[in-house]
């Protein structure tokens, strides 16, 4: 699989993920390559193309005995040690037909208990050991949790872990960039509801951030320890004068109809106790801001916006303050800059000024 390096036009420029980088590129004659990574000088490795996807298509017919066309690629996710690929290869050819495949990149060999037929998307452990992925009830609309360990025998060992029943709300699965939760999102147009499953524990249950409530939307990340929410509720600063820099933005007679960032500490999210009593505000509604997305570094945040219809970011640097014993720490902002221009489009250059 590895091969020397050959000039290539590439369709997205290089991530960095760890020691790596990944990319995908196109050649003028010959096919794509779906997926690389960078391996070290004049050294890089192949993990998805087309005779690849064909070569697992085989296999995959041979062990599920239906057709799996294998001519298009869904989610790929590569597991925090980077060692297993799981990825979706189309089973029908021109339908929304997915098959969950996990190999193992140095050796090229499909994983058997990583075969899962049919799902709509899919999450690592932050071991690497188990794979979360969610199912479509009868009208395809995906519903159902569940967690596979790699090293069953038997997909009905699988553990079954949150199931919405309201036809408005779909499911899906992401991990906070930290891998610290993975996590359940049921979104529907109106309202959201968010579970966290512990990374770190290949036998967590899903515990509830807040439950459904009509018109009420957040999404969810972790920063060393907190929980920073996007979200359209609207929260009333209470900090003291003190501490009034450490709140950015005014409410406004907008509020509610944009998003806000606030936090609250993972560990006051429990079986027993969620909720917004415990949310505190860091970035309120501005007027003509727009956020749009929420980036998480080791030195603070990257907030993407819209400031009067161009793309803007907001970088925020935080600190954890110790509390008393009977208190969680805080966060706060220590500082903040906005940026605002046409050329905005690199998320790596973003962090630049946090440091």
């Amino acid at each position: 699989m590895k091969e020397c390096a050959t000039a290539a036009q590439h369709s997205d420029a290089p991530e960095r993920v760890g020691q790596y980088e990944y990319w995908a590129e196109y050649k003028p004659h010959g096919q794509d390559t779906i997926l690389r990574r960078h391996l070290g000088i004049g050294q890089q490795q192949v993990l998805l193309s087309a005779d690849v996807l064909q070569q697992d298509a085989a296999a995959l017919r041979d062990v599920l005995g239906v057709p799996v066309s294998g001519d298009h690629v869904g989610a790929v996710k590569m597991s925090q040690d980077q060692r297993l690929l799981a990825y979706a290869v189309s089973m029908v050819e021109g339908a929304e037909q997915y098959c969950c495949v996990v190999k193992d990149i140095d050796t090229g060999r499909l994983i058997s208990a990583g075969v899962i037929p049919h799902a709509t998307c899919f999450e690592w452990s932050g071991d690497g050991s188990c794979l979360y992925y969610c199912l479509a009830d009868d009208l395809g609309r995906p519903s159902k949790v569940l967690r596979r360990r790699l090293d069953s025998v038997s997909s009905g060992d699988d553990v079954a872990l949150f199931t919405d029943t309201d036809p408005k709300h779909f499911v899906t699965l992401t991990h906070t960039k930290d891998w610290r939760y993975v996590l359940i999102n049921s979104h529907s147009k109106l309202s959201s509801e968010v579970h966290l499953l512990d990374a770190e524990d290949s036998n967590s249950m899903p515990v509830c951030v807040q439950a459904r409530t009509p018109d009420l939307e957040y999404f969810v990340e972790h920063y060393k320890g907190h929980l920073l929410l996007l979200t359209n509720k609207l929260i009333v600063s209470t900090a003291p004068p003190t501490h009034a820099a450490a709140v950015i933005g005014c409410t406004s007679a907008a509020a509610g109809q944009d998003y806000s960032l606030v936090t609250l500490p993972a560990s006051q999210v429990t079986a027993e106790h969620s909720g917004t009593d415990n949310w505190q505000l860091l970035v309120a509604e501005r007027p003509d801001v727009a956020v749009t997305d929420l980036d998480v570094f080791d030195s603070g945040i990257v907030l993407h916006e819209r400031l009067a219809g161009r793309p803007a970011l907001t970088l925020l640097r935080l600190s954890v303050e110790p509390q008393s014993v009977q208190q969680s720490a805080s966060l706060s902002v220590l500082h903040q800059q906005q940026v605002s221009s046409e050329l905005i489009g690199c998320r790596q250059a973003s962090v630049v000024p946090c440091q």
